[in-house]
């Protein structure tokens, strides 16, 4: 019975140890967060790790996904609509308010509202981000929603023209105060938790199924 030399050993302990971390990497992936859309769940620059066997997908869970006609440039996102859902968006900030119907209650988080940018033309018209905690069942999350400066019609305009909703305006239903929108087979819908401050399904629209790559632990 042959033995292996000291040396072959070693290279074979490497060789299984690297064909090991490979497999965990392609189960496991990580990411690093880049930019602030899931503020306040996930800071910029943290680390994420993904799992990629669950295949069974979770509405309100987050997940890394392929942003569609991007070149493959991947997103970490909020998943809040599966096939067939109907999904009714707030007229002014754009926020999800109800998926088929149950309603997701907002609260807000007793925090300060920060006011957040601008208007190059005219440095009176502001918006702010208010923190809320959305609850749907048992389920729930932290978001920034925007709130304009006052109640003025030019304010409420601008902050809309700073939120990004042309899918949602473009395919939804119009209703009195809101839009109400069905998610396409074969797609799901994705969402910022910092509303005010990232482009999602509501501008893309919505996310190919075969796009999404795995779910955020």
């Amino acid at each position: 019975m042959a033995r292996l030399s000291l040396t072959a050993k070693i290279a074979l302990g490497f060789a299984a140890g690297f064909a090991s971390f490979i497999i965990a990497a392609k189960i496991f992936p990580a990411y690093i967060v880049d930019g602030s859309s899931m503020e306040p769940t996930l800071n910029d620059e943290s680390i994420q790790f993904g799992f990629t066997l669950d295949r069974d997908l979770d509405r309100y869970s987050i997940y890394t996904a392929k942003i569609p006609n991007r070149n493959g440039s991947i997103s970490i996102k909020r998943l809040v609509g599966l096939p067939g859902d109907i999904l009714t968006f707030s007229k002014n900030s754009f926020r999800l308010l109800s998926v088929n119907g149950e309603s997701l209650s907002a609260k807000d988080n007793n925090a300060i509202p920060t006011m957040v940018l601008t208007s190059k033309s005219d440095s009176q018209k502001k918006y702010y981000t208010v923190p809320k905690n959305i609850t749907v069942g048992d389920f729930s999350f932290n978001i920034y929603e925007a709130k304009a400066a006052s109640d003025s019609a030019g304010d409420i305009e601008f902050m809309k023209t700073q939120i990004y909703a042309s899918w949602i305006k473009e395919n939804g239903q119009e209703k009195e105060d809101s839009f109400e929108v069905t998610v396409p087979e074969g797609h799901v819908f994705m969402l910022s938790d910092n509303l005010p401050g990232s482009r999602d399904s509501r501008e893309t629209g919505p996310y190919p199924i075969e796009n999404v790559i795995s779910k955020i632990l």
